[in-house]
């Protein structure tokens, strides 16, 4: 099977080059990112159930009437205890 080739005409499977830049030019555009991270304890301060409870419910009824997108969850287990899931959904006019 020979490797695809990218719009620059080196392979993609090229392992001379960073996996980063194998499928393209970096999202970010060089720059760097900052991430926030959250503890359980932080959700649970900041967070209002019962504002949670009611955004959750106008979401699923919306999921319902086939108003919402929803692809499949994504979860990747990471090192000593850590797990990443993400759950995308667009809804327009939810909020």
């Amino acid at each position: 099977m020979r490797p695809r080739e990218c719009h620059n005409r080196r392979t993609v499977d090229d392992p001379r080059r960073p996996l980063r830049s194998r499928r393209g030019v970096d999202a970010t555009g060089g720059r760097q990112m900052k991430m926030l991270m959250l503890s359980q304890a932080d959700m649970t301060a900041l967070l209002d159930l019962d504002r949670l409870l009611d955004a959750l419910e106008e979401g699923f009824r919306a999921l319902s009437a086939g108003r919402v997108e929803v692809p499949a969850r994504t979860a990747v287990n990471a090192e000593k205890d850590g797990w990443l899931a993400t759950m995308p959904g667009y809804g327009p006019g939810l909020g």
